[in-house]
């Protein structure tokens, strides 16, 4: 009895050497016949790739990270191409999507600004707001307010010590003095 299996084994290399010449030399079949059934095939086909992508999720983003990370440059200067290209439908699928989803996107702010990255880039927009730079000196922590000791540079100090004293940097008042108390926390 023939063992179908044994036989592919046995000559793997040969089928393998077989198959690659046959494709060369019937490109044009080849490439029809896969449109062909990708046309009458196409909700089928669709229905297995989302099953697919479900059932293999972490396999997949594992698969796309490491081609990330193996192929830098040339993800790089792709997508720097690709968004040069697409600028202006980038721009107006985004103000699309914003005008459909005003509540969704106001939602989701008002979540990630309760996040400590959040609170930090809410605070960090301020200060630029206001002429300020915002480089903290010290971490961000549950109950503080950041207090500039020059322009760019700031420290996170407890609400009760940052309110205790009024000052204002425009005009110095009371600088000095909310400084040392400042410093003196770090």
């Amino acid at each position: 009895m023939f063992d179908r299996k044994q036989y592919y084994l046995d000559n793997q290399e040969y089928i393998k050497a077989y198959v690659k010449q046959w494709r060369q030399e019937n490109k044009g079949q080849v490439a029809e016949r896969k449109k062909r059934y990708y046309q009458d095939n196409k909700k089928v086909i669709s229905v297995w790739g989302r099953e697919y992508y479900q059932n293999n999720k972490e396999q997949r983003k594992k698969q796309s990270k490491e081609y990330r990370e193996n192929n830098k440059e040339y993800y790089k200067e792709y997508m720097k191409e690709y968004w040069g290209n697409h600028k202006g439908e980038r721009e107006r699928y985004s103000r699309e999507y914003r005008q459909e989803n005003k509540e969704q996107i106001s939602e989701h702010m008002k979540q990630w600004g309760k996040t400590e990255n959040g609170k930090i880039s809410f605070k960090r927009r301020n200060a630029k707001r206001r002429q300020l730079g915002f480089f903290p000196l010290n971490k961000y922590f549950d109950g503080c307010e950041a207090h500039h000791i020059s322009q760019n540079f700031v420290i996170h100090l407890p609400v009760e010590f940052h309110q205790n004293i009024r000052h204002n940097i425009w005009t110095g008042r009371n600088m000095k003095q909310i400084n040392k108390l400042a410093i003196g926390f770090l």
